[in-house]
């Protein structure tokens, strides 16, 4: 591949201020760890963001590349290749036709070949992308030529199959695998749209769902996590990513988002027609790539029915008639809601048409889904977990209807899951299933690139299930701000949290967290949670085990141990035996007091462990020969503890205390900017020879500093116009 994507280069976007729309703004591919020239490119054009990333040769400048001569077969590039562009193989020109060139080398080539691309002009010049072919894939394509995923934001699963709202779905759905119980592992949006590209729960990400503001360092962090977005997963095996839609959550453009590494963008939060200018522009893509050699992944992001609920009167109209019996007392932002979905479904039908049209119907792999439902319960109205009011709304709480959305998937025909298209199936399914499943598919063995990150994916492949090698349900957990929940078969247990917390509107009081049980068998709308008997001896087992499996879920990031030491000396070890007096025997009395700005201390119990007298602070005396240790953790973990120590009544010395793996000295250091200090990333240091405390830190590290963010003007317009800001 032309564009090798993991990179730690990470450069903030110009300030708006004073910037020429009408020109491209460059920064650094975030993804790019080498030093090869790749750039995005962003351009503002009647209200859409355009994204575009390029390798940017100078002129007289050149790239060489080193290839097995045995392997590769051809070239293919996205775009037509710029005229003054050079391009040889072992000094051999290559001929282009129709975007495609044959890899001519010459005769007596060696294990190697060197591919060149050179920029002969005194001006840049933007290379597109370029896939090397192997030669087992020169004659044969992937069964997938094109992978289509739509997501249709807030759409609930209930709002397919009513009259006159969803008949193109509904079309569609006869030609898919529809699977019927699929929940997503988050309820908004920016963490939905990280579980969708990781395939992992979405705080194993660095990025935060508490709040909207995202900063900087938890993108960079992103950036060098061991996560591999699917964009960047499916470039590497040979896919153009475009996405096209109404989501400013995957630009770092405005602060709220981050790059998952797609090689064109057009994002439309900022249009107020963005649906069917999204519709249009989709169009013109299918257009663009009909007969195109490439492979190629799109993620289609529609924002309605999105609040704020603004549906044409004849689409209404329509509904109301068709469903008066249904509607009839209820409040008149359901039919506002489905009124949007029927505009949503209308593009939809528009688009799937074409596709059959120019041909690409057949060999796609279509996948459509939403990011999470929507709130219409009035018994839900104020979140039992925020205590805000999130009627027509999400984000504040994991409810069936916070969580319960379709999942169509129509197979291409050369995969034997066509097949199965019109079928349903009633297997619970998450959102972190889609990612593996879309690997699985198209016949990537690792899908990531190597194992230690394969083996970090929460998700499981669907295929599997459609492939009858599952007997058991698969278990559900989600977290979304507030919230977490576990669901087993019928049975769902949902936690006020405060795990996921970020100081910003937070101001770091842990208060009452509270867990709420329901048999949804029995209450399938979730209105009546079972109450739990905490002072019983014979604990609910049903709660017992949902409160296990909730809680191994919620590992701290982070944990940290106090050790206490208090060897004796071999001479004092020989006075044991003996009726010498060493004179040297003492106990030591040690307090200690842990100090954070956030959160609260706990004890983890977990571990083989002390337990703190009360939550920051203990006193004991340790006998010779004793040692003792402490674990514990920040809840949630956006502060750094400091510490004050007391030996004998009297502020311990610097020779009595040391912090981190290496034991080190922390010369009074309290502050933040020493916490790297404490971090034991090779174990815990060695056990003293002498009466000493050690303090060390496990894990991750901190989430996110405690920091106060504010949004730009741009963030805020955009997320006032999704809704998400009143």
């Amino acid at each position: 591949m032309f564009y090798p994507h993991p990179s730690l280069a990470w450069e903030i976007s110009p300030n708006e201020i004073n910037v020429d729309f009408t020109n491209f703004v460059r920064t650094k591919d975030p993804w790019n760890q080498t030093e090869l020239p790749i750039y995005v490119q962003w351009e503002r054009k009647k209200g859409v963001e355009n994204f575009t990333k390029s390798m940017l040769l100078a002129g007289r400048q050149s790239l060489v590349y080193t290839i097995p001569s045995s392997s590769y077969h051809r070239l293919v590039a996205e775009d037509k290749i710029p005229d003054e562009l050079e391009i040889s193989c072992n000094a051999h020109p290559l001929a282009w036709k129709n975007q495609i060139a044959l890899l001519n080398c010459g005769e007596n080539l060696s294990s190697q070949v060197s591919l060149r691309i050179y920029n002969p002009t005194d001006s840049e010049i933007a290379v597109p992308f370029i896939q090397i072919l192997p030669k087992a894939t020169a004659s044969t394509e992937t069964k997938v030529k094109n992978i289509i995923f739509i997501v249709i934001d807030s759409l609930r699963y209930d709002a397919l199959g009513k009259e006159g709202v969803t008949p193109n779905l509904d079309r569609f759905q006869k030609q898919s695998v529809s699977f019927q119980n699929h929940l997503v592992n988050a309820a908004w949006t920016r963490p939905s749209t990280t579980i969708f590209f990781t395939g992992n729960y979405a705080s194993k990400s660095p990025l935060n769902f508490w709040d909207y503001p995202l900063p900087i360092e938890e993108a960079r962090a992103f950036y060098e996590s061991k996560n591999q977005p699917l964009p960047i997963a499916l470039s590497n095996f040979g896919y153009h990513s475009t996405m096209i839609g109404n989501n400013p959550f995957v630009t770092d453009r405005f602060g709220i988002g981050v790059d998952y590494g797609f090689l064109s963008v057009a994002e439309y939060s900022r249009s107020p027609n963005d649906t069917l200018l999204i519709k249009e522009r989709a169009l013109q893509y299918f257009q663009k790539i009909q007969g195109s050699p490439s492979r190629q992944f799109l993620f289609l992001n529609f924002n309605d029915p999105h609040k704020p609920y603004t549906p044409d009167a004849k689409y209404t109209k329509r509904i109301y008639e068709l469903n008066s019996k249904e509607l009839e007392g209820k409040d008149s932002r359901v039919l506002d809601y489905l009124g949007e979905v029927a505009f949503v479904d209308e593009q939809l039908g528009e688009i799937f048409q074409e596709m059959k049209r120019l041909g690409l119907w057949d060999e796609s792999m279509i996948l459509v889904t939403s990011d999470h439902g929507e709130v219409m319960n009035e018994k839900h109205a104020i979140s039992l977990f925020t205590g805000t009011n999130t009627l027509f709304g999400h984000g504040q709480s994991l409810y069936q209807e916070d969580i319960h959305v379709p999942l169509l998937i129509k197979y291409p025909v050369q995969s034997k899951n066509h097949l199965l298209g019109g079928s349903s199936l009633g297997s619970l399914t998450r959102s972190i299933d889609i990612y593996p499943t879309i690997i699985d598919e198209i016949g990537m063995m690792s899908g990531i690139g190597d194992e230690s990150k394969e083996s970090s994916i929460d998700g499981i492949s669907l295929n599997r299930i459609l492939d009858k090698q599952e007997n058991t349900s698969r278990e559900y957990y989600g977290e979304t701000r507030a919230t977490q929940a576990v669901q087993i078969n019928d049975w769902k247990l949902m936690r006020k949290s405060f795990l996921f917390h970020r100081l910003g509107f937070w101001k770091g009081y842990v208060g009452l967290e509270k867990d709420y049980l329901f048999h949804l068998k029995n209450d399938l709308f979730e209105e009546n949670p079972i109450k739990i008997d905490h002072t019983s001896l014979l604990p609910n087992p049903i709660y017992k085990e949902l409160k296990d499996k909730l809680e191994s879920y919620s590992r701290p990031n982070a944990y940290y141990t106090i050790r206490i030491s208090n060897p004796k000396s071999p001479l004092q070890e020989f006075s044991n035996n003996s009726s010498i007096n060493t004179g040297q025997v003492t106990t030591k009395k040690v307090q200690i007091q842990i100090r954070i700005s956030s959160g609260e201390v706990r004890s983890v119990y977990s571990m083989k462990s002390e337990t703190l007298v009360s939550k920051n602070e203990f006193s004991l005396l340790i006998q010779p020969g004793e040692t003792k240790e402490f674990h514990f953790q920040i809840y949630p973990d956006v502060s750094f503890p400091s510490f004050q120590i007391w030996v004998d009544d009297r502020i311990a010395n610097t020779s009595e205390w040391g912090v981190g793996g290496m034991d080190l000295n922390p010369n009074s250091c309290y502050v933040d900017n020493c916490k790297v200090l404490f971090d034991a990333k090779n174990g815990s240091p060695n056990l003293p020879n002498q009466f000493r405390v050690q303090i060390w830190r496990s894990g991750q590290g901190i989430i996110s500093p405690g920091r106060e963010s504010e949004l730009g003007a741009d963030a805020i317009g955009i997320l006032k116009k999704q809704g998400y800001i009143q």
